[in-house]
């Protein structure tokens, strides 16, 4: 009809609700992030970008209700728009700039990086593991049954995490979501006891040989009584660490991220498990992605016209935003890089970083460095770990022409 074609190709109705704020800079956060800041970045964006064409933009004319003011939207180099309301109740279209988020996407698709799995690991080499895309069957899951939950993991869940809970908010927790499934939770057990003795018992059955009785057995027929059931009940609840069965048991039930150790028998399913459920700082606020990249290998080699395949990605440049003097030679020095501030990974040594022991602004837009961009992740608050290392000198000379 024509008022469903009006409604589908309406921009107001094409913009999505709002994701919640990041949640940093609160009381007790030990985030450097002020959450109140007007003008700090937030870690991922949560309105959608609006742009307009150029044959629109002179006119202030995006699609809504009203024209946006020339003055504040033609000046921008990157004339796009987050819609926060299109209509006030003071008759206004509240809005403001997105260029930020726009040109870290921008920047981030001429790397090309893929985002991997967060690995907290390192051997004492300094070794990172092996590349695993966030995109990984098993990586990329928001719900699992039995038979994946061995080798898979998650990164979203339906109960809270309850590690970055106040007291308040627990106790609330344990009033209005858990003292009410109570019933629930104890059926949940005793059909947990009950499939346990019936896994036992086919085990017992199966190694006296007994086939016949086997093809028979049901898992009514290991129904607990009351009385078995108060018995395993304290049994269990004897064991109070997070390896227990009970805890084990209250994750599945409430859908808790966090609350059990990873029963993961592959050294990839141990590590994504313990990316995506990270006991400190909680599960992935967004996807392990961010929507930044979508793709999934980075087994990938550049070729040269000239001089054929190379072994490292084509450098860039990175501005050094902090720099190290020779007074301590262990820290580190921060550079960004396509909008990421990114910490290198070699000490700053004089023999090996020349550059970088001191911070001159002599040189036109501050002083930069060449980097090689080696792996990229998403934390659990949702912002940009960037691995990056000092490029090689030919690698450097192949950018600018002089090889």
């Amino acid at each position: 009809s024509p008022t469903a074609d009006l409604l589908r190709g309406s921009r107001v109705f094409s913009l999505p609700p709002p994701l919640p704020r990041p949640d940093t800079g609160t009381t007790g956060s030990t985030s450097t992030f002020s959450n109140s800041s007007p003008t700090a970045t937030q870690h991922y964006p949560t309105y959608q970008a609006v742009a307009t064409p150029a044959s629109s933009l002179h006119r202030g004319d995006w699609g809504f209700k009203r024209p946006l003011p020339l003055k504040a939207t033609t000046r921008s180099s990157t004339p796009t728009m987050r819609i926060k309301e299109i209509d006030t109740i003071e008759h206004f279209t509240e809005f403001e700039s997105a260029g930020d988020h726009v040109k870290t996407l921008e920047k981030w698709n001429e790397l090309g990086i893929p985002i991997s799995v967060r690995d907290k690991r390192r051997t004492i080499s300094g070794q990172r593991a092996p590349h695993v895309s966030v995109f990984e069957d098993a990586a990329d899951n928001t719900r699992l049954n039995k038979q994946d939950r061995e080798n898979k993991a998650k990164w979203k869940y339906d109960g809270p995490w309850i590690g970055g809970m106040n007291a308040g908010e627990f106790d609330y927790f344990l009033k209005h979501r858990v003292r009410s499934r109570k019933l629930e939770f104890r059926q949940f057990l005793r059909d947990l006891f009950s499939q346990r003795a019936y896994s036992k018992k086919i085990a017992e059955l199966d190694k006296e040989g007994l086939r016949e009785e086997l093809n028979e057995l049901k898992v009514e027929d290991c129904r607990l009584t009351d009385a078995e059931f108060e018995e395993q009940l304290k049994a269990v609840r004897k064991d109070t660490t997070l390896s227990s069965e009970i805890s084990h048991a209250i994750s599945e039930f409430f859908d808790l991220p966090g609350a059990s150790e990873s029963e993961s028998s592959s050294n990839t399913g141990r590590l994504i498990a313990g990316a995506l459920g990270d006991t400190d700082k909680g599960p992935p606020r967004t996807h392990p992605s961010a929507g930044l990249s979508y793709l999934r290998s980075d087994a990938l080699m550049e070729n040269h016209p000239v001089l054929g395949p190379r072994e490292n990605p084509t450098p860039v440049e990175g501005r050094i935003l902090m720099s190290k003097t020779s007074a301590d030679l262990r820290s580190y020095g921060r550079v960004g890089v396509a909008g990421i501030v990114a910490k290198l990974d070699m000490p700053m040594t004089a023999s090996k970083s020349t550059s970088l022991k001191s911070s001159s602004f002599k040189d036109f837009g501050g002083p930069k460095v060449w980097v090689t961009v080696e792996r990229a992740s998403i934390d659990s608050h949702g912002r940009v770990e960037l691995s990056i290392k000092p490029a090689v000198p030919e690698d450097v000379d192949i950018k600018q022409g002089r090889l």
